[in-house]
């Protein structure tokens, strides 16, 4: 959770003395163990410090040798391979992860972040180049924001570090506005005030007085495939690469936490950190689970399934009140803070549950956030069956996923394979004169719904009309097959990514960490590289995940183990405990971008089971954000 922030100057002045100082104290809670500062001719630099591992407790940053300064918010997970492979440029057998880094950069150079296995944002200035070299990691779970001006930049972790600069102004960005509240989040660079942008994850910023320029270092493979003989291999490869990603995770000096729900993914990490802990490996930090307790909504309580876990590796646990924390609320003020209006649809929840957390001495909590995009989605390779003429087995996955979802099979089959297959019957090189009544003919036996328009009628239309809303995440082309297409698409989606920047900032206001075994690089690299037959298969979107953890998760959990949505929670907040704030707010919106008596119209229809769509959400944040940053 440590933090930094910079002041670079390309016409060979010296940085404003107040610039450092105002952009640190922006965003202090993120230096609990020290904020230290380095000051050059032209350039200033921050770091912000939360010591979590023992390294960290050894170092200083920010990191000075010779001509090169460092500051670094990073978790390095690959530090004996970097040991080896750098040793000739460590001047210490017990490196920090600063200097793991640093010496990555003295080795590869600007190649050195797709060397590097973890979580991190760092920035390098090279004084002697008066150049300055950052980058973000690929799973986008640190952050990084910058401002290029004329002969100045402005980088940091937080936003409003970059708008605490005295001579920075605040104006809003209008189209990112419209964005958001279109729910597309599919631009990853720009941020909710103009001329302030975020590098994107797998990318790395450059900037000298010639220009600033940014660039990707990492992507997933289209030509790596692992392929085994027997089946029992991808398991164990699986498993092998899971308990690494959790492992290096209880790197700590203070017992970690975990957010334990009843589903599959959070239930596998704290499954694993027990088994390790078991086997008595060393260097582990002992782990606490948190789970959401509910009385008036019992259907949404998953503890019945996360018990078993908890009382057969005897890990301590502490149930959270769900019912008792608003959503939002204005007092206390829980909401979106300065940096942007999206917070996720629990957000008083998770403030709630950090501020719990802090008090029993966790300084890292873990989610198993992106397990769903890994391993889960119900990618099953039913053309691929079709295609390769596999009738049996295409025959048994269909009446598998059939009997699981309660569907019939000839709704399955249209779903996952008539559907997705249907442009085959108009092939590019059909006549026109054919392809347009296949396509009508198709159409009348096969009538969709209208589809949703991308902006919501809230939004004035002399605005929305005014903004292009950016493309879809799309596979490259090199990737040709359907699923494994829309794999990459999912282990790469951009809100998933928005959401993991989006807790760990929140975690980051109270002292916190975040972390998530499932955003390990080399677990993404292998969900990308396996057929899509073993991730998913037996009508299961998550077998290779409740396969691998026979022998570790509890039996009774691994063979309950669900996804419960809270959503009644949320529905009934918005209906009833949120009312009067957005009442409030409906009666006198602030800004001109939404159309509040439109807004209006829609609440009143969800509020009486008429409408259920997530964007009021964004509309709720975006007034109160607005009227809370902006007034």
């Amino acid at each position: 959770m440590s933090g930094l922030s910079g002041c670079i100057r390309f016409d060979g002045r010296r940085p404003s003395p107040d610039v450092l100082p105002a952009m640190t104290e922006a965003a202090a809670y993120r230096g609990p163990d020290g904020i230290r500062t380095w000051t050059g001719e032209t350039a200033h630099l921050a770091h912000l410090a939360l010591d979590v591992t023992a390294e960290d407790a050894r170092e200083t940053q920010p990191l000075v040798e010779d001509d090169l300064v460092l500051v670094a918010d990073a978790r390095i997970d690959n530090r004996t391979a970097l040991r080896r492979s750098l040793s000739s440029e460590l001047r210490s057998p017990r490196p920090t992860d600063a200097a793991l880094i640093r010496a990555a950069y003295r080795r590869w150079g600007t190649d050195c972040p797709a060397h590097l296995l973890g979580d991190f944002a760092f920035a390098i200035w090279d004084d002697d180049a008066q150049r300055l070299f950052a980058a973000r990691d690929p799973m986008g779970m640190r952050s990084l924001y910058y401002r290029v001006e004329d002969r100045r930049l402005l980088v940091a972790t937080e936003v409003k570090q970059i708008l605490a600069v005295p001579d920075v102004p605040e104006r809003l960005n209008e189209e990112m506005a419209v964005t958001y509240l279109a729910g597309n989040f599919n631009d990853q660079t720009h941020t909710f005030y103009e001329g302030i942008r975020a590098l994107p994850p797998a990318h790395v910023l450059v900037a000298d007085e010639h220009a600033v320029r940014t660039e990707r270092y990492w992507d997933l493979d289209p030509d790596r495939r692992i392929r085994y003989d027997d089946r029992r291999e991808y398991l164990e490869h699986f498993r092998a690469l899971f308990k690494d990603a959790v492992r290096a995770r209880l790197r700590s000096t203070a017992p970690v936490g975990l957010f334990l729900s009843g589903g599959l993914d959070s239930g596998s990490v704290a499954s694993t950190a027990g088994w390790l802990h078991e086997n008595a490996e060393p260097g582990l930090a002992p782990l606490r689970t948190y789970s959401w307790a509910f009385d008036q909504f019992p259907e949404c309580d998953e503890r019945y399934i996360s018990d078993p876990i908890v009382e057969h590796y005897d890990l301590p646990a502490t149930a959270i009140d769900a019912e008792d924390p608003s959503l939002l609320s204005e007092t206390p003020y829980r909401g979106p803070d300065r940096d942007e209006p999206q917070v996720t649809g629990f957000h008083g929840l998770d403030e709630h549950a950090f501020q719990r957390i802090r008090t029993d001495g966790v300084r890292r909590i873990l989610s198993g956030h992106r397990g769903d995009l890994v391993a889960g989605q119900a990618l099953f390779d039913f053309r691929g069956f079709f295609r390769r003429g596999q009738w049996r087995t295409l025959w048994t996955e269909l009446r598998a996923y059939a009997e699981n979802t309660g569907m019939s099979v000839s709704a399955t089959a249209k779903k996952f394979l008539v559907d997705p297959i249907r442009s085959t019957l108009w092939p590019k090189g059909t006549a026109e004169w054919l392809r347009t009544p296949l396509r009508r003919l198709y159409r009348s036996l096969n009538p969709a719904p209208p589809p949703a328009p991308p902006v919501p009628p809230w939004v004035r239309p002399e605005i929305a009309e005014a903004v292009s809303l950016p493309d879809s995440h799309s596979a490259p082309p090199g990737v040709t097959d359907p699923v494994r297409r829309q794999r990459y698409e999912a282990l790469l989606m951009p809100l998933h990514m928005r959401v993991a920047r989006l807790s760990e900032r929140v975690a980051a206001r109270h002292g916190l960490t975040m972390a998530d075994p499932w955003s390990d690089r080399r677990l993404v690299e292998f969900a990308f590289a396996v057929p899509p037959g073993v991730l998913c298969r037996n009508g299961q979107t998550k077998w290779i995940t409740r396969r691998a953890m026979q022998g570790i998760m509890p039996e009774e959990a691994r063979a309950r183990a669900c996804q419960i949505n809270p959503y009644p929670l949320h529905e009934h907040a918005l209906k009833v405990d949120l009312r009067p704030l957005i009442e409030r707010l409906l009666s006198g919106w602030p800004g001109n971008i939404v159309d509040s008596k439109q807004l209006r119209r829609y609440y009143q229809s969800f509020c009486t089971d008429q409408e259920k769509d997530f964007h009021f959400w964004y509309a709720l944040t975006f007034g109160l954000w607005l009227d809370r940053h902006f007034s």
